[in-house]
């Protein structure tokens, strides 16, 4: 098998040295920088069965590395790849990165460097991939898992420090201000699950729309978006004027309703999701602090954890430590590396995963899901009545 090396001058020599041990190996050349003339070197040049790619190849003359495969896939069509990604350090960025090569016909990815020439003489296969996938994904899960069953043996509740730089500039967090404690126990038919945010625009909508349609296969379900200005929006993009949808709509089998229906709604479903997203409207926070499940969505963002641990520091321990604080767009080894800390203290925190369709949540966000809501993943019938809402295709 004739083969070239698209790698940088630092990676070069060790696999040079590797696969011209192998005598079923010829080594053509090696490529050390993307150039302009990069393709026709390898295409006419070289002429390879095999191109081995490393990712950190500098580039020139504007010419990058997607270029580069996507150019000599027109010029060479049955030329094979080998992409070294190695080690995997977060398994959502390999996973993203995989299912773009595997689009474009590229199954040979070694996380494993060792492994090269075996790959390079035993070609590998999308499953190959998808099962490496699944691997990593059940040993994250038992990792996680451990951590918690560690945690959860700790009696008494440790001061929450979180390894991050404080803020100096950042004006006082009086969480009085935000939440309100109230003492209601009236017993409710159904379950009311609330879900904020400390910040802007960390998704509390999708999440909302996602638990829905977690809920909605074994309930009846309501949606409620408590802010009028994000409703509004939701219509239009729906090209629906908002005076002809106020008694609510019918998305995807799930019944969405402005904030003004909550209480006219709120007896006839099962279930009850209100997505109060960051609001600071007093009587809001306190529809917040009176659902069963709380969620709140938090930025792991430096300049935004300080925020975030005054928050835990308040002394209603009994409040706080029954929210649900869930981490998006963030890496596993980020999350990890501060969840120790919050199991620790007794918060129970999460890591939510991205999903390209609001209906449609990941394997792994659901999972976390009915983690949260426990028993209430399937609750008694409720009755529902019958409303004129509009179906939104």
């Amino acid at each position: 098998m004739n083969i070239v090396l698209l790698a940088d001058k630092k990676t070069r020599k060790a696999i040079e040295t590797e696969v011209k041990k192998n005598p079923n190996i010829t080594l053509l050349g090696t490529e050390m920088i993307i150039r302009a003339n990069t393709i026709n070197r390898i295409a006419e040049h070289h002429n390879p069965h095999i191109l081995v790619i490393y990712p950190n190849v500098p580039e020139k003359d504007g010419i990058t590395l997607d270029d580069v495969i996507s150019l000599l896939k027109m010029k060479k069509p049955n030329l094979r790849y080998v992409y070294v990604y190695g080690k995997i350090t977060d398994l959502d960025t390999f996973r993203e990165k995989a299912e773009n090569l595997m689009a474009n016909g590229i199954n040979d990815i070694v996380t494993d460097e060792t492994q090269l020439v075996n790959v390079i003489e035993n070609p590998m296969t999308a499953d190959d991939v998808h099962n490496l996938i699944d691997k990593l994904q059940e040993e994250q899960a038992v990792e996680e898992t451990a951590i918690e069953v560690e945690e959860e043996t700790a009696q008494e509740y440790e001061e929450l420090k979180l390894d991050f730089p404080v803020v100096s500039s950042l004006t006082e967090f009086d969480i009085d201000k935000v939440i309100t404690i109230s003492n209601n126990t009236e017993e409710k038919k159904s379950i009311t699950i609330g879900i904020t945010a400390l910040q802007h625009h960390l998704g509390c909508t999708h999440t909302a729309f996602e638990i829905a349609t977690v809920l909605s296969k074994k309930n009846t379900v309501a949606l409620i978006i408590a802010d009028n200005d994000t409703f509004e929006r939701y219509m239009n993009f729906h090209k629906i004027g908002t005076c002809y949808a106020q008694e609510g709509l019918k998305v995807q089998g799930i019944d969405v309703y402005p904030y003004e229906k909550l209480k006219d709604v709120q007896e006839e479903y099962s279930a009850v999701i209100c997505d109060f997203g960051y609001s600071t409207d007093e009587y809001k926070e306190i529809e917040y602090s009176n659902c069963q499940v709380k969620i709140m969505l938090c930025s792991s963002a430096e300049w935004d954890m300080p925020q975030l641990t005054n928050y835990m520091k308040y002394p209603k321990e009994d409040y706080v430590h029954n929210v649900h604080y869930c981490f998006g767009r963030t890496t596993q080894s980020r999350f990890l590396k501060f969840n120790k800390a919050l199991l620790r203290s007794g918060f129970k925190a999460h890591r939510l995963h991205n999903s390209p369709e609001w209906f449609n949540p990941r394997k792994e966000n659901e999972e976390i899901y009915r983690n949260i809501l426990g028993n209430y993943i399937e609750l008694p019938t409720v009755p529902k009545v019958k409303r004129k809402l509009i179906k939104v295709k």
